[in-house]
């Protein structure tokens, strides 16, 4: 480029990203730095013995779904570098931490002109901004001949008065599907996706000591996202985000105060999605969440994702037949398409979305949260799971019916629990074929039972109730409820047993030959020490020999715990298998039982069911309170609100 006769000085690149989440610390992963360390010495190695060729110089890339980080470990990418290397690479750091690094995006305003014929060269354009930073990319495209990227790094040489031979080079261009025009050009060998990938790459055999890499949004799972070829590829993993923390002067602090039970449910629900977390803390930041409609929120959390993921979500039918294949971890085979769609497991997780958990020839779908409750949504929530609340952070249920959910973070467990299994029922079709162990996938189970699948109501008993299946019951079981008396052996309730009940905690007859009953039963241990006598005393109590038996604890169990036949234990090494998106919020029903009506703050104290911002104010003012009676006293409230507290 003969405008800079004397070379152009080098500038230091600026971050590919300019969202909030910016200033979060960056989480590298122990896999991408293992990944770039065993990458980085052979990539060097090779330069220095002077084998250079495609195979042996990596082209390195980031691949992921949609608004996981890509760009942030992009901006990363030359720290990463230098932090992966240990003490035996010193020479190596040492070039690296006075590397020339470039950052090109293609993404937001920077994406391609009209008059950019050659995206390769646009990448020069973007370099050579870098270089000129008073100047608008317009201004590049419109002033100077479009330069080949090498023709910029030649510019910088010039003017450090180096040998290209003796730098150090960093080239990162983000966003690159945006130059393509088909979800195939990865495998199109001759699309101008693929073509400019192959010529970034190839800039590592120029003669420079030079890592080339590169960020794209992927619509396949990474190794079937670009053609097969001899070229050295370096794929780096995009992990899920921990909880994010900030660095301030006086230290590292949480960007999210998640030792509230609340906030960590919000944090969970957002299941590590980098650009979710970030909305969640834009909308959260400075806000007072004692005293905020935690419900809406989320939703302006849903609703901001839905709009900017729109294209990536599936729609109407797909969307029903996914939510099912979540929520019941329905086995998937790799090569054929989910039952109801016309989708393949790969085209579903390829936005990013969704996860597919690949077992041999098989496979399962796992979401957060947040996508769950947006893709249930869009499939017509109402049509696939009546009556389950996905907004039930503060959404308030005014009424006396024990058996929904009071939408809270201290929802007692029986309730969420059975809510939890009914809506299992509606994921499969009535009247289909199941049995046990794909019910309650993920439990640790001794045995399998095959039944007919109905859908279930709860409902809650009105007198303690025997759960054990027995011949006087097996035909016709009359329990009586809240709101009728109901004939179990008709298969269309899960019960709640009534408080203090020795017998199961919760119960449903299955339609099975013989008849007989799934009987749950809850317990919050403040140890683990569970053993397998406590175990049997338990089911011997609640369930008979040829009913099916399942036992939930937030404790570990003992490994050598032996179940007996028609068994099954729920517990903390299982439980994120067993309850899926909606483990955080189990794990804290479990745990945290009822609030105190004396301590509870303004927003907590909304979270039960039946209290709004009035009665919350009411209780405030005049508590402190001995007892249900005194409560009932001093507020005049129902005793069907005051009982759901703890005093």
């Amino acid at each position: 480029m003969d405008y800079f006769y004397v070379g152009l000085p080098y500038v230091a690149p600026k971050p590919l990203l300019g969202s909030s989440g910016l200033t979060w610390e960056y989480q590298a992963g122990p896999a991408l730095l293992q990944t770039l360390q065993t990458g980085i010495r052979d990539h060097y190695k090779s330069y220095r013995s002077g084998n250079i060729d495609k195979i042996t110089m990596p082209l390195y890339l980031f691949l992921s779904g949609a608004g996981t980080g890509k760009s942030r470990n992009a901006s990363e990418f030359h720290r990463t570098v230098v932090e992966c290397l240990g003490d035996e690479d010193e020479e190596l750091k040492n070039k690296f931490r006075n590397a020339w690094v470039f950052h090109v995006s293609l993404e937001n305003g920077s994406t391609l002109r009209d008059d950019e014929t050659s995206a390769f060269r646009a990448v020069g354009n973007r370099m050579l901004l870098q270089l000129l930073p008073e100047k608008a990319l317009d201004q590049i495209v419109t002033s100077y001949e479009a330069p080949d990227p090498m023709e910029v790094l030649r510019l910088v040489a010039k003017h450090e008065k180096q040998e290209l031979k003796d730098a150090t080079i960093i080239v990162v261009v983000d966003g690159m599907q945006n130059l393509m025009t088909s979800y195939e050009d990865g495998l199109n060998a001759e699309s101008r996706f693929y073509k400019t990938l192959s010529s970034i790459g190839d800039l590592a055999h120029k003669g420079a000591f030079l890592l080339p890499c590169c960020t794209a949004t992927v619509s396949r799972p990474i190794d079937q996202s670009l053609r097969t070829s001899n070229r050295c590829r370096i794929y780096l993993p995009v992990t899920s985000l921990e909880p994010p923390v900030i660095r301030q002067d006086h230290g590292i602090e949480l960007a999210f105060p998640i030792d509230s039970s609340l906030m960590k449910i919000l944090v969970e629900d957002c299941g590590g999605h980098g650009r979710a977390l970030e909305i969640l803390w834009n909308l959260t930041r400075g806000l007072n969440l004692e005293n905020c409609d935690v419900g809406d929120l989320m939703r302006k959390l849903r609703n901001n994702l839905s709009q900017r993921y729109k294209s990536a979500l599936p729609k109407d039918e797909d969307a029903k037949a996914i939510v099912r294949a979540i929520l019941v971890h329905q086995r998937l085979i790799n090569d054929e398409h989910i039952p109801n769609t016309s989708k393949f497991p790969d085209q579903v997780v390829a936005p990013g979305l969704i996860r597919y958990e690949e077992v041999g020839q098989y496979g399962y779908l796992h979401v957060p949260y947040i996508w769950l409750w947006i893709i249930a949504e869009t499939g017509g929530r109402e049509l696939l799971l009546p009556g389950w609340r996905f907004d039930d952070y503060t959404e308030l249920l005014a009424n006396e019916d024990k058996t929904l959910p009071s939408n809270c973070s201290w929802e007692n467990f029986e309730k969420f629990n059975a809510r939890f299994r009914a809506m299992k029922s509606l994921a499969l079709e009535e009247g289909q074929l199941t049995k046990i162990s794909e019910m309650n996938f993920g439990a640790r189970l001794n045995g399998d039972i095959n039944f007919v699948n109905h859908h279930l109501s709860v409902a809650c008993a009105v007198n303690q109730t025997d759960t054990r299946t027995t011949e006087a019951n097996s035909v016709e079981w009359i329990v009586n409820s809240l709101k009728e008396s109901i004939n179990m052996r008709q298969h269309r309730h899960i019960v709640i047993n009534a408080k203090s009940a020795t017998a199961s905690d919760a119960f449903l007859s299955l339609d099975a030959q013989p008849p007989t009953n799934e009987n749950h039963q809850y317990k919050f241990f403040t140890d683990a020490n569970i053993s397998n006598d406590l175990y049997n005393r338990e089911r011997n109590i609640a369930a008979s020999n040829r009913d099916f038996f399942i036992f939930f604890t937030t404790q570990k169990t003992p490994d050598n715990i032996k179940l007996p036949p028609n068994s099954g234990i729920v517990d903390q090494k299982n439980w994120n298998d067993y309850f899926g998106p909606f483990a955080g919020r189990a794990f804290v029903y479990g745990l945290m039982g009822a609030p105190n009506i004396n301590t509870a703050d303004f927003t907590t104290l909304q979270l039960v069911d039946g209290v709004g911002p009035a009665t919350a104010r009411k209780i405030m003012v005049k508590r402190k309170f001995s007892s249900i009676e005194d409560a009932e006293e001093k507020t005049k409230l129902r005793w069907v609100i005051l009982e759901q507290f703890q005093y």
